[in-house]
């Protein structure tokens, strides 16, 4: 494999007639020292998740009330109905906002990192 070409990709072998678990071990600490090495020599940007799966009833609900043409102002309102959206803070827009920029990653391809997320 050319790690210049593609430094996250690594293969490991295992000795499927030993026993797993330690070697299970070894390969997670070997991927882990990897990645950090890769990362600070800037070959590669670990991908971070953060478990948002509370969010998401809420990433749907902007969503679709985009869709239906509601303003932001709107959505505020009904779903951040206890962020002030008074000038000049406007908290209830920027939530809505923050939402809506969250779910339209998600949408749009984040989704994938969904089974990478630890519990």
């Amino acid at each position: 494999m050319d790690h210049a070409k593609e430094p996250a990709q690594f293969a490991i072998r295992f000795a499927l007639e030993h026993p797993l678990a330690p070697q299970l071990a070894a390969a997670e600490q070997l991927l882990k020292t990897e990645r950090d090495r890769l990362a600070e020599q800037k070959q590669i940007e670990p991908v971070t998740t953060r478990n948002r799966a509370r969010l998401y009833q809420t990433y749907l609900r902007v969503l679709d009330a985009e869709a239906s043409g509601a303003t932001i102002q709107e959505i505020a309102e009904t779903l951040f109905p206890d962020r002030p959206n008074d000038y000049p803070d406007r908290t209830g827009d920027q939530a809505v906002r923050d939402a809506l920029e969250a779910a339209k990653k998600l949408r749009d391809g984040g989704y994938r990192n969904l089974p990478l997320l630890q519990k």
